[in-house]
């Protein structure tokens, strides 16, 4: 039975492709991380297709709602536009003399100076004064076409032209600033948040042209963006290590000057979770973050309910309840198409949550002793694959984990294929209607006399940076941001009129949340009894922390593409140990020659200075 769902929609804003083709750099194929690990690149057509748009010219219209159908021609070294669609597109009302082949322009509200532009003539003229074009005007398939700086700086526009990319950026000075920033929301697009956008126009006195882009692909298009020199002013990394440093120093800017103005901002730089040094200095300026607020299992309350089953607490416990959701038609059907986990073998929704019960940590490494420590080589570990091997050979594992993506899980659980899954407290959240209710589990552990364990986000919500590339005083860029997390730490913005769930939906994308359970609208969706449950859990998860121990630098090995045969190896036999076609007796032997290897052995190297570096 296929569920409604509670949903976000339109699209908010439209990146220029234009502008993201024409500035790419001469870097050739640009590797691009996928959330596998698998490493792809851009493919040959689209550098060959970014290559030919590197050889004309481009016009960027900045605080300017100006639209045209076609590019920039040069003449005579001078670039030339279509006057129609540039005056239009600025207000003007227009009248075409056909005897003497004359455009004249005014603006109703007399706000910019009357132009006449004739056809065949280098000058105009702007309020009444005559202005070299430095070329002539020309027709061209009905079109006129006319010199892009001498009009716009003629009425009070600014040109500013980047060599590097052939790029006119126009501007008008007197407008309200505006700025592109690009941040990452849970699902893949969002509602209008209307009241939230004229608050903060007004407020900070800047306009924010903002790309919500969904986590299936956000950091392919954040690596394309940063390779194509089409960065925004703000952009959030998803993972404050996922670019190397040498490339994220050359790519930000340092807020360091900047910071003792805005001290809530230079605390969540300092220490937030997400925040980053480069030479000593704080680069990132993170989202708000609850540390528990990441994947974790949630299990199917009303196939247990169903069943006569309590919810579980330990992998035994576990382990039955699969057995049971498996065999016994939870879902009434009278068909035997049910198992009791699916997953994917990487990403938000993997069953990487049975390692993390099994070692003790949500991470392949941690600290321990003042040292890095790898769990994938612990006898833990052999547990945590034996468990599953056990599960996926008696058939309570959905077959297709090893093939499976995120959103495809997602889709799993909508037509009730499993009554197990890793999810976060939202995505639990939208799973749980009609008849399913869905509830992440309080307290898991590998046995009685185990510690429980809970969801946990060492990287934190994603992390700021200000681009190189932004055109605007990083003070204003930071001004914005630093209204937004006060008034999302104030619980301000549920008080203006007009507040919606798309509003506090986008504040929550933007900002962060401190709290999961607070200004969480997926979550105000749910029945008060089934709500009870969500806070009772998260009070639990709220008795375990692995902040001493976490080790986010990790990623830093594989952004910069080292030892990824390694870990590529390690996930190869993993998925194999659990489908059976290798032995845990050969996976016992594959982890004892892992950890003699050179390669290996070169690796921990780096990840102990990597901690000797943060100390």
């Amino acid at each position: 039975m296929k569920r409604k769902r509670f949903k976000q929609r339109g699209s908010l804003v439209a990146t220029s492709i234009a502008v993201l083709a024409l500035t790419v750099s001469t870097l050739g194929p640009v590797p691009v991380r996928a959330e596998d690990g698998a490493t792809t690149q851009l493919p040959p057509s689209m550098i060959e297709e970014l290559e030919q748009w590197k050889k004309g010219v481009y016009v960027e219209f900045r605080n300017l709602r100006i639209g045209l159908s076609e590019q920039p021609r040069l003449k005579d070294g001078i670039m030339m536009v279509p006057a129609r669609e540039l005056l239009i597109g600025l207000g003007y009302t227009l009248s075409w003399n056909a005897s003497d082949r004359s455009l004249h322009a005014t603006k109703p509200d007399q706000s910019r100076p009357e132009l006449l532009i004739r056809d065949g003539r280098s000058e105009l003229q702007a309020g009444g004064k005559s202005v070299a074009g430095g070329t002539a005007s020309f027709i061209d398939d009905g079109k006129l076409w006319i010199p892009l700086r001498a009009t716009a700086q003629s009425i009070g526009l600014k040109v500013e032209w980047v060599p590097q990319n052939r790029l006119a950026v126009v501007s008008d000075p007197l407008a309200t600033p505006q700025f592109r920033i690009m941040t990452l929301i849970p699902g893949q697009v969002v509602e209008t948040p209307s009241v939230l956008l004229e608050q903060l126009k007004k407020a900070a006195k800047a306009d924010a042209e903002i790309t919500w882009v969904g986590p299936d692909h956000y950091r392919q298009k954040s690596m394309v963006m940063i390779a194509a020199g089409d960065m925004p002013s703000i952009m959030l990394f998803d993972h404050p290590y996922f670019i190397p440093n040498d490339i994220t120093e050359s790519i930000t800017v340092n807020p360091g000057p900047y910071l003792d103005d805005y001290p809530t901002l230079k605390k969540l730089a300092e220490e937030g979770p997400g925040s980053r040094y480069l030479n000593g200095d704080p680069y990132f300026i993170p989202r708000l973050s609850d540390p528990h607020h990441a994947s974790f299992p949630a299990i199917r309350k009303d196939w247990l309910d169903k069943l006569g089953l309590i919810a579980p607490s330990t992998m035994d416990e576990l382990y039955e309840v699969m057995k049971a959701f498996a065999n016994y038609d939870p879902d009434g059907n009278g068909k035997d198409d049910t198992y009791g986990l699916t997953g994917a073998m990487f990403g938000e929704q993997s069953i990487a949550w049975v390692e993390h019960v099994f070692t003790g940590r949500p991470e392949r490494f941690s600290i321990k002793n003042g040292q890095v420590i790898d769990h994938a080589v612990s006898e833990e570990e052999t547990k945590a694959l034996q468990w599953l091997a056990k599960a996926y050979q008696e058939g309570l594992v959905d077959p297709e984990f090893a093939v499976l993506g995120s959103q495809q899980v997602i889709e799993r659980l909508e037509n009730d294929t499993a009554g197990l899954a890793s999810l976060t407290i939202e995505q639990s959240a939208e799973q749980s209607e009609d008849d399913a209710v869905w509830v992440p589990l309080g307290s898991l552990k590998a046995d009685s006399s185990s510690a429980s364990i809970a969801p946990w986000n060492s990287a934190g919500n994603g992390s700021y940076i200000i681009s190189v590339m932004a055109k605007e005083d990083p003070d204003l860029l930071l001004q914005w941001l630093n209204y937004g997390i006060e008034t999302t730490l104030k619980g301000g913005w549920s008080k203006l009129e007009g507040w919606s769930a798309a509003d506090q939906a986008a504040v929550n994308s933007l900002f962060g949340q401190p709290d999961l359970l607070q200004h969480n609208p997926v979550l105000d969706t749910l029945p008060e009894k089934v709500l009870d449950q969500y806070k009772a859990s998260v009070e639990q998860w709220r008795k375990v922390s692995y902040e001493d121990s976490a080790f986010p630098e990790a990623e830093l090995l594989w952004s910069q593409g080292k030892y990824i045969e390694l870990r590529d190896e390690l996930n190869m036999n993993k998925t194999k140990v659990i489908m059976g076609a290798i032995s845990i007796d050969e996976w016992k032997t594959y982890q004892q020659k892992l950890v003699e290897t050179d390669s290996y052995l070169a690796m921990m190297k780096e990840l102990n200075e990597l901690l000797k570096a943060r100390q």
